[in-house]
């Protein structure tokens, strides 16, 4: 029997996806049409409709194609210059984008990170022909379960109607001898497969020594901060920290990391990158030059230091 979350899925897709009326649905599934509205809005408050508004102007988008040559991008997105809320635009950006492809059948790997987490509560709740939703590295304490990679994938996978795997390991090991005992797992092993194999990377790029959820989760030690001025840090991504060249910096909180790394995603078919903030501009141009990323969702500041 049909439960009540796919149910309601079903009539928001028939109204909204198949621009069907209500009086229609209510024939086709032999309901009344006062039911179909009171099942509408109910999907509204439940989160399954998302009803989201992003302004963008033709200086946004001439901005956009702008960088993509510049950079030579697939395909790069800006949030609206006048927004309360870069990361929150940047996150619906990213469903939509994600969500045009919904038709192919591919592998999603997902780092983690605010704007990583914006994404995933704007997403909708649709259903697609992605294969599956896959962490790409371990996950954090769980009292900060919005950014645990298992958590974010968990839930993508419930509004994307696909199958998730899990990364059997935390992102950080207490000790270099856990690390090896836990690399040494078959499931840890399975897990960084996994990762390696999905066709398409979502990742949010921090700044180490400025904004970085690394910063936030209070990870970074003042030895690790010491060796990242020394070598001039400017960037994150998954467990790697970076230089302007994008070259590793390895610092002791690097050594215990267990997730993928700079080189694994440069294996990977298509990286999607978010970042928001003039804090991230060098972390973006290096990853930029290197030609790590291949699709770009920034907000409107960043984009202009891109554009000089």
């Amino acid at each position: 029997m049909i439960n009540r979350v796919d149910m309601l899925v079903k009539v928001a897709s028939m109204f909204y996806e198949e621009n069907m009326t209500q009086t229609e649905i209510s024939k086709e599934l032999n309901l009344s049409r006062p039911t179909i509205a009171s099942m509408l809005n109910e999907a509204k408050e439940k989160g399954i409709v998302k009803i989201s508004i992003v302004k963008l102007g033709s200086n946004t988008h001439n901005l956009a194609r702008k960088i993509e040559k510049k950079f030579n991008l697939k395909r790069v997105m800006i949030s609206p210059e006048d927004t309360d809320n870069a990361k929150h635009d940047i996150g619906v950006l990213c469903a939509e984008y994600i969500e045009s492809r919904s038709d192919e059948k591919i592998k999603i790997g997902l780092g983690f990170g605010t704007t990583l987490f914006e994404y995933i509560k704007n997403s909708n709740y649709i259903p697609t022909n992605f294969k599956q939703i896959v962490p790409l590295i371990g996950g954090v304490e769980m009292d900060n379960e919005a950014l645990h990679c298992n958590h974010l994938c968990f839930a993508l996978s419930r509004k994307y109607h696909t199958s998730v795997k899990f990364f059997y390991s935390p992102v950080k090991a207490e000790d270099i001898n856990e690390k090896n005992m836990l690399m040494d797992s078959r499931l840890v092993v399975q897990s960084l497969k996994n990762a390696r194999e999905v066709d398409l990377a979502i990742v949010g790029v921090g700044n180490p020594l400025k904004n970085s959820t690394y910063r936030r989760l209070k990870y970074i030690t003042k030895e690790d901060n010491e060796i990242l001025k020394q070598k001039k840090a400017v960037g994150d991504i998954v467990t790697t920290f970076y230089d302007i060249n994008a070259d590793e910096i390895e610092t002791p909180l690097t050594q215990k990391f267990i997730g993928l790394n700079i080189g694994d995603l440069k294996k990977i078919n298509e990286i999607v990158a978010l970042a928001s903030g003039e804090e991230k501009y060098e972390s973006i141009l290096a990853l930029l030059n290197a030609k790590i990323i291949d699709t770009l969702i920034i907000d409107y500041e960043l984009a202009n230091l891109l554009n000089e």
